[in-house]
C-alpha cells in the first residue's frame, strides 16, 4: 500500500490505507481516525488503538526527521507552500 507523510508549519498527518494520524505540533499527542468511516475525522480512535498509532508513527516519523531522499520523496506544492512525504517502502 502506498503511504503518505505530510508537514506543514507545525502541523503533521500520516496516511496508511483507511488510517491517518495527526497532530497540530511535535508536542502533542497524534490522534488516529479510520477515514474509510469517518472521512470528516470526529472520532479520534488513538485510545482504541494504539497499536495502529504507533505502527503508523515508527514507520514514518524518523524519515521525517531525517529526510531521507531515499525513502521520502518532497514536492512542495508552490500556491500552498506545503511540505508532502512519500514513503516508497513501507508496506501496510
Amino acid at each position: 500500500h502506498n503511504s503518505l507523510c505530510w508537514v506543514w508549519r507545525k502541523h503533521q498527518a500520516i496516511r496508511g490505507g483507511r488510517y491517518k494520524i495527526v497532530r497540530p505540533s511535535p508536542d502533542r499527542p497524534w490522534e488516529l481516525y479510520d477515514l474509510k468511516t469517518d472521512i470528516g475525522e470526529t472520532l479520534n480512535l488513538a485510545d482504541r488503538l494504539p497499536s495502529k498509532v504507533n505502527q503508523l508513527r515508527e514507520t514514518f516519523e524518523p524519515g521525517i526527521a531525517k529526510s531521507d531522499p531515499e525513502r521520502i520523496a518532497i514536492a512542495e506544492t508552490p500556491a500552498s507552500g506545503h511540505e508532502v512525504y512519500q514513503n516508497r517502502t513501507s508496506e501496510f
